[in-house]
């Protein structure tokens, strides 16, 4: 918990200072920013659903080759309602 929390804490800083101006539901991105706790590809799925989300769009971590997908994607595209991205 409290890594999750030490890494929103970076997350909202380095977005506020990449993104300033952007705003999400009337907010700025680094106040929108969620940092939930959890296996990432099992949090992606649960979140989407919560949310009753239309399409998951999940982007490369960077060690991969193009349409080589990483564990991650593999168990969101085998376990998620919407459409993936």
């Amino acid at each position: 918990r409290d890594a999750a929390e030490r890494r929103a804490k970076q997350l909202r800083g380095h977005f506020a200072h990449a993104l300033h101006g952007v705003r999400i539901g009337g907010r700025d991105v680094a106040e929108a920013l969620e940092v939930v706790a959890g296996g990432p590809a099992r949090v992606v799925v649960e979140q989407a659903r919560e949310r009753a989300a239309d399409v998951i769009v999940l982007g490369d971590n960077g060690h991969r080759r193009q349409l080589d997908f990483g564990g991650t994607a593999r168990a969101v595209l085998a376990k998620a309602d919407a459409h993936v991205w």
